[in-house]
């Protein structure tokens, strides 16, 4: 199959097709070097983090920190369990159903 690409002459196109088919890391020319002695090709490439990039990983890393249950709550809400105190308020579960269906539909 012939691809035709504007503007390019035959042997442009042919040798891009050749560099095309060959497998990533070969050379043409069958010199290839040993890994120790190959330099990298992005010494000089750096990153630069959005804004957002960096808040993100302040909130990971504040995530990370903190512990996942709040042990004083929960100790908290079983003493009031078992002393039988703990009032359940209807109104505010009522409305967590509520936003939980919202955000479904």
């Amino acid at each position: 199959m012939v691809i035709d690409y504007p503007g390019l002459t035959s042997s442009q196109t042919t040798s891009a097709r050749g560099k095309a088919a060959q497998p990533a890391g070969s050379t043409v020319s069958g010199n290839q070097n040993s890994a120790g002695s190959a330099t990298p090709s992005n010494a000089g490439d750096t990153v630069k983090l959005s804004s957002t990039a960096k808040a993100l990983l302040r909130s990971e890393q504040t995530l990370n920190s903190s512990p996942d249950v709040d042990s004083e709550r929960v100790e908290k809400l079983r003493a009031e369990i078992e002393s039988g105190s703990y009032q359940v308020n209807s109104q505010r579960v009522a409305e967590g159903i509520m936003r939980f269906e919202g955000l479904l539909s």
